[in-house]
């Protein structure tokens, strides 16, 4: 699973990083980059 993001790579993972980013959104993902 990859989270992009204005052209970045922000987050890369497995199954558990897809569960939390639709249990939680992907503020935190975003977040975290900036």
């Amino acid at each position: 699973v990859h989270v992009f993001a204005q052209g970045k790579v922000l987050q890369t993972g497995d199954s558990s990083l897809a569960q939390k980013l639709e249990s939680e959104g992907y503020e935190w993902a975003l977040e975290k980059s900036a």
